[in-house]
């Protein structure tokens, strides 16, 4: 799958979604509030569609409050990382 097609999937079936909105999956899902947080869903789109960690990250087993920090989070960490330059190869060959 495209990172593209995940974070449309993402999206489409947000992670963070409520309790409520997971219950009646027939409701409008809640839009992103950005690029970022649009790639955070992706990102556990991603995860989700991985053995061993899949069945963890099913929305019911964890509260609604905790899926939401948990994209919040990583939505943070993409927009950090869009400002930072990446590692030169001098200090990364010093690792």
């Amino acid at each position: 799958m495209t990172p593209q097609l995940r974070i449309s999937v993402g999206n489409r079936w947000p992670f963070d979604g409520s309790d409520k909105w997971w219950a009646n999956s027939n409701l409008p899902a809640a839009a992103p509030k950005d690029w970022a947080h649009s790639a955070a869903r992706g990102i556990i789109e991603a995860l989700q569609d991985r053995s061993g960690i899949k069945h963890e990250l099913r929305e019911q087993n964890i509260e609604e409050e905790t899926r939401r920090e948990i994209v919040e989070e990583i939505a943070e960490i993409i927009r950090a990382a869009k400002g930072m330059r990446p590692p030169s190869k001098a200090s990364r060959k010093n690792k």
